[in-house]
């Protein structure tokens, strides 16, 4: 039964051939609490190329390994330009690397952090979990390093166009960190 379930999964993933999008990130991030998920992917990542890349990504992030899955979906997204899977788990493998990461790691690559988050919204506009990725770290970052509050609201706002609870949550997160209680009110 396992055995179905493994070659079930393997004969989902996507070839790269095409622009990867908001179902293989979500399929990547279930990796962690679905085994023959995960175990496909150890299968792919073998295989080297964007894809490879993507499914080692895919399975360093789901064994919390946050630095080196930065590393592989950096090079999925190098590999494949038009991948907005591979750009969207480059920002959130990144973003989970940041609470344990050195100063000098969250400085070099805090602007690849936002510029990975916006360029998968670029290749997907409605791409939610780019969106959300790039306003909590427009939120959370100082100014010198790209944070800017007024552009997390932005965020928020075009979140809240493609699904109003999901865009409920986001403004409530501006409002939250903005201490701004007219920002968690519809526009």
């Amino acid at each position: 039964m396992r055995r179905v379930a493994v070659i079930a999964a393997l004969a989902s993933f996507p070839a790269l051939a095409r622009a990867q999008g908001a179902a293989d990130y979500q399929r990547c991030l279930r990796a962690a609490n679905e085994p023959a998920t995960l175990v496909a992917f150890e299968r792919q990542a073998g295989e080297g190329g964007a894809m490879g890349d993507f499914a080692a990504g895919c399975v360093d992030h789901a064994r919390r390994r946050f630095e080196s899955a930065t590393r592989r979906f950096e090079a999925a997204a190098a590999a494949a330009p038009r991948s907005a899977a591979a750009w969207t788990m480059y920002g959130t493998a990144a973003s989970a690397h940041l609470p344990s990461a050195s100063l000098f790691w969250k400085a070099r690559n805090a602007s690849k952090l936002k510029a990975a988050f916006e360029t998968a919204i670029a290749l997907e506009p409605a791409n939610l979990d780019a969106r959300t990725g790039l306003m909590q770290f427009l939120l959370q970052a100082p100014g010198f390093a790209g944070g800017d509050k007024a552009k997390a609201r932005e965020q928020a706002e075009a979140i809240a166009k493609v699904d109003a609870w999901r865009g409920a949550w986001a403004r409530l997160q501006v409002a939250q960190a903005t201490r701004d209680a007219e920002a968690g009110r519809p526009a």
